[in-house]
């Protein structure tokens, strides 16, 4: 019986179909990975997706706010915590699961400013707000109430440029003090001190 195996398994499959089967599947990969590919090319192109919008590529994304120098580090409520004057933290980024939204952000458009956006927790629903005096050197960045359109100004960051495309500094429109990682949570500090940010894009937004 072994020796018919043997020899049916040359005479069906010999070397000559072996590697015809070999260049058909080579090239199925191939077609397989240049769809790919180009789909992939397409959609990163595609202005119409929510959230590269040309004209305001943050306001409809789901973000989790990643620090430049340590890039597997974000924004972080502590606890899922949802109580006013709660200061953030920068803490491990989870994996995509049931209870990682206290590490998810919404960019709110503030109208008729330029690159100014309240972050608003996905978990929580408040907003990061920097409510230490202007004139003080150092501030923390805690979630608060969001506050009305035109008021809070404490609660509007401008996002500025930095020399590392396409990290942002976040810096607060109230104090004019910008985010930086600290040991004790999230502060604000004067632009020269601040940390670069990039905003992990985690879906879109449905409202």
């Amino acid at each position: 019986m072994d020796a018919l195996r043997g020899s049916g398994s040359r005479t069906r499959g010999g070397p000559a179909r072996r590697r015809r089967v070999r260049w058909a599947t080579a090239t199925a990969t191939v077609a397989l990975l240049t769809v790919a590919v180009s789909g992939a090319a397409h959609a990163a192109g595609d202005s119409t997706e929510p959230w590269k919008e040309p004209v305001d590529p943050w306001a409809k994304g789901i973000f989790k706010i990643s620090l430049y120098q340590s890039p597997d580090y974000v924004w972080d409520v502590p606890n899922w915590s949802t109580s006013p004057g709660v200061q953030l933290i920068i803490w491990e980024n989870k994996e995509l699961a049931e209870k990682d939204r206290n590490q998810l952000f919404q960019l709110d458009g503030v109208s008729g400013m330029t690159n100014v956006y309240k972050i608003r927790s996905l978990d929580s629903g408040l907003c990061a707000r920097d409510p230490d005096p202007s004139w003080a050197d150092e501030g923390r960045v805690v979630q608060d109430l969001c506050g009305a359109a035109g008021t809070q100004y404490d609660a509007m960051w401008e996002l500025k440029a930095t020399v590392v495309s396409p990290y942002k500094r976040i810096c607060n429109v109230s104090t004019g003090r910008c985010v930086k990682a600290g040991v004790a949570g999230l502060k604000t500090q004067v632009s020269s001190a601040a940390d670069a940010w990039a905003f992990l894009n985690y879906g879109i937004r449905t409202s």
